[in-house]
Order: C-alpha cells, then sequence, then structure tokens
C-alpha cells in the first residue's frame, strides 16, 4: 500500500497496489526507469533501457511492473563514430494516471529529482532495485557506490541522511573527478560490507557480480583485479623509485622520535603475535633467506662488516651477557653441535686440537717461569 503521506500529497487514495511493485517501481526510477509525457498527451509512460547483458534482469523486473501493461522489445544501433553495433532490450508502458501522479512528484521542469517523500517509502527491496540499476562494486577495494551523478549535491546529502536515518549505512559523497561538479555516493569497505549483507536476498542471479565477496563466484575476478593492482603498484614504484625514497627519507627525518616510539609500543604489545610469525616464515623460507642473505653479504661485504663493528662497540657489554647466558643455558646443545661438526669436517677437527695444543703449551710455560721466578 501506498503510505497515507504520500497520498495526501499527490492525490493517490483510490490506487491500491502491491507493496512488491511498489518498491520495484521506486527502485526503479531511482535508478535506470523513467517517466515521461508525450507531446500533446496527459498521462506518462514508464521506460527503461538495458543492454542485452541485462536481459535477464529486465525480464525480471517486468514480471511486477506488467501492472502498468508493459512491454519487451528488442533492438540493435549502429553507432558510425565507434564502427560498433549495440544491442539492446527496452522496457516501456502504456499510459497510466498513477505513473503521472509520480511524473508530477518527481520531474520538475522537465528533469528527474529526489524529494523526501519519495525516499520515505522505499524500503529494502526498492534500495536493492536502486542498486542493481546504478550501484556498482570495485573489485581493487571492496567497495559499492551509488551512481547519482545525475542529482544535485543537495539532493545527494538527502540521500546520504536518509541511508544513515533508515538502514544505519554511513555513506560518503565523492567527486566524480577532480575537475567534474558531479557526485556520487560512495560506502567504505566496512559499510559496503554490512549494505551488502543486508540487500543480498532480493538480488537476482544475473547480478550477483555487484555482491563482490559476498558471492563465491566473483573470487577468481577479486583475485585478478588485486593482482593487477599489485602489479600496477611495483611498476608506478619502479618509474618513481627515486621519488619514493626521498620521499620516505625526509619523512623519516621529520618524524623520527615519533616513528621510533610508535614501532616500539606495536612490538611490545604485539610481541608473542610478531615473533610466531617470523618463525613461521623463516621456518618456511629458510633456503630463501639463506640465499638472500649470502648474495647481500657478498655485494656488501665491507658495509656489513663496519656495521656489525659499530654495533658491537656500542653494545658490547650487552652482547657478551647475553651471549653467556645463551651459553649457559644451551651448554649441551652447543656441544653436541659442535661435536657433529668436528666429526663431519676433518680440517676443523685438526685446527681446533693445533689449538688446544698451542693452549697447552702457553699454559705450561707460564707455570714453569712462575716458578723460576718464586725460586
Amino acid at each position: 500500500m501506498i503510505s497515507n503521506n504520500i497520498n495526501q500529497k499527490m492525490g493517490l487514495e483510490e490506487f491500491n497496489i502491491d507493496e512488491d511493485v511498489k518498491q520495484v517501481l521506486l527502485g526503479s526510477l531511482l535508478g535506470d526507469g523513467s517517466l515521461g509525457i508525450n507531446k500533446g498527451g496527459k498521462s506518462a509512460f514508464y521506460r527503461e533501457i538495458h543492454s542485452l547483458k541485462q536481459k535477464e534482469y529486465l525480464i525480471w523486473k517486468n514480471q511486477f511492473l506488467k501492472v502498468f501493461d508493459t512491454k519487451l522489445h528488442e533492438y540493435s544501433i549502429y553507432d558510425s563514430r565507434t564502427d560498433r553495433t549495440y544491442h539492446s532490450i527496452l522496457l516501456w508502458s502504456k499510459t497510466n494516471t498513477l505513473l503521472t501522479l509520480y511524473f508530477q512528484n518527481l520531474y520538475k521542469q522537465g528533469k528527474k529529482t529526489i524529494n523526501e517523500d519519495l525516499l520515505n517509502q522505499v524500503g529494502i527491496l526498492g534500495l536493492a532495485i536502486w542498486y542493481m540499476d546504478d550501484g556498482y562494486y570495485h573489485y581493487g577495494d571492496y567497495r559499492c557506490a551509488l551512481s547519482t551523478d545525475s542529482y544535485t549535491y543537495g539532493e545527494q546529502l538527502l540521500v546520504k541522511n536518509w541511508l544513515k536515518n533508515k538502514f544505519n549505512v554511513n555513506a560518503q559523497i565523492h567527486k566524480s573527478s577532480s575537475k567534474s561538479v558531479r557526485y556520487n555516493i560512495v560506502l567504505s569497505k566496512n559499510e559496503t560490507d554490512k549494505f551488502l549483507r543486508m540487500i543480498q536476498s532480493f538480488i537476482v542471479p544475473s547480478m550477483y557480480y555487484k555482491l563482490g565477496h559476498l558471492k563465491e563466484e566473483n573470487s577468481l575476478k577479486i583475485e585478478m583485479h588485486n593482482n593487477k593492482n599489485t602489479q600496477y603498484r611495483k611498476l608506478s614504484y619502479q618509474l618513481n623509485k627515486e621519488y619514493h625514497w626521498k620521499h620516505n627519507k625526509e619523512y623519516y627525518k621529520a618524524n623520527k622520535e615519533r616513528l621510533l616510539k610508535y614501532r616500539e609500543d606495536y612490538y611490545l604489545k604485539n610481541r608473542d603475535s610478531i615473533l610466531k610469525q617470523k618463525k613461521g616464515y623463516h621456518a618456511k623460507n629458510r633456503e630463501i633467506i639463506k640465499q638472500r642473505l649470502k648474495l647481500y653479504y657478498r655485494n656488501n661485504k665491507g658495509k656489513v662488516k663496519e656495521g656489525n663493528r659499530d654495533y658491537y662497540q656500542g653494545n658490547r657489554e650487552k652482547i657478551l651477557k647475553r651471549e653467556k647466558e645463551y651459553q649457559k643455558k644451551n651448554r649441551d646443545k652447543i656441544n653436541k653441535r659442535v661435536r657433529e661438526r668436528l666429526l663431519k669436517c676433518p680440517e676443523l677437527r685438526e685446527k681446533k686440537n693445533k689449538r688446544e695444543r698451542e693452549r697447552y703449551h702457553k699454559r705450561k710455560l707460564a707455570k714453569v717461569n712462575k716458578n723460576a721466578n718464586f725460586r
């Protein structure tokens, strides 16, 4: 049933249409559907055009709108500018008094507008129809939006507030481009998930691609977009490597203390999970890490030695203390490892024996000298 408020404003008391029909009509009027009056005519008719890819969707929609005596017609148009033929499907109705009343309420000076009375009548089904008509899903960043660029900024604000008050969906108004004065309604990642879960039961199978991450059949498409974005970022970084290095270096210098403090706090809060993650990564990629370290050491031998020397000089007591504690805790393990290495490598075993003999002779000589001095 049509609400009493709108009945009084539009004079619709005598009309009694099914609620689902009304929601499909309202959602379509917000989206791709339009109303018109022929020259010399008094009553309005409904009209909507889609490409043949959306044929199944328009046939589904016609099941509701056929109460307005609608028809479907397929046709093709050749465009000489692009040298291509475009195949479309048209849904249109005969003139109708109810459609005329909606035309008088929505069209000002021949242009479709949005008003509060219309929005207050739209439910979840009507919102789903609007999204199927004019909505799109950003596969790169898991966000969705409504193409509302034909409406004024004031109407965008009206839609934004309506989504928040009626459906608890926080929307943002974005410019179509930096030079444009056109705007779209855009949802964040979290709000997109909430919004799509709310309307997904009303989405027809041919429009499942607009549900993005909620449908398993879209996973391949999402993966392709993610790979494309990764490749684009890598290429962009390679082309602007010097700029990025310079920018990052300047930013780090300007915010060094804050960044170091943040890093330290983050590590202390998440120490266990970080160490667990590192351990798992090292276990999986042990050989790759070894090869990388060898290659880096080979290419930067002097730099590495100098860095190690500087670090040792600055942290000598700390390092010796840590080594002593480690040796004390793992004495048996270290001795076992040394014995295994000596057994495997005769050269190491010979070097060890030589060092021990030299130490023995030094101790013996020191003892003899000590006794001689004592006498």
